[in-house]
């Protein structure tokens, strides 16, 4: 048996044994020997339990060092999505520019061919574009 301080009491049992065949003195003496054997080796085997517990946790459960770590990580991976974000953002604004700019021009070559073609056609581009009333 043991107390809530892990201090080991034998039963009184086992002292009247010891008292009968050895003696009082005797008898107190070996018990507490043995009870204080007993409580050294529960503490020693709460320890050790208590640590080898602890250690499992550790390689089982993420730790605050763990989570900042990936934390960190995460937090770079992200400023690398949102400058490669901004870099193809930029690349497609050049590139809506350049359409833009072909469009224009594949327009006015249109008109071109087309007063090229019929001379007449001029005077109904301008009333299109509001030149002419």
């Amino acid at each position: 048996m043991y107390n809530s301080n892990m201090q080991a009491i034998l039963p009184i049992e086992v002292y009247e044994a010891l008292e009968r065949n050895i003696g009082h003195d005797d008898a107190k003496l070996v018990v507490k020997s043995f009870e204080t054997a007993i409580s050294a080796n529960i503490e020693y085997t709460w320890v050790l339990t208590k640590d080898d517990l602890l250690s499992e946790m550790e390689k089982k459960f993420a730790t605050k060092a763990d989570l900042n770590l990936v934390e960190t990580r995460l937090r770079s991976e992200i400023k690398e999505v949102r400058s490669e974000i901004k870099e193809v953002r930029s690349e497609l604004k050049a590139d809506i520019q350049a359409v833009k700019y072909e469009m224009r021009l594949f327009v006015l070559i249109i008109i071109f061919v087309i007063i090229l073609n019929n001379p007449k056609s001029l005077e109904v581009i301008a009333k299109i574009f509001g030149i002419i009333k």
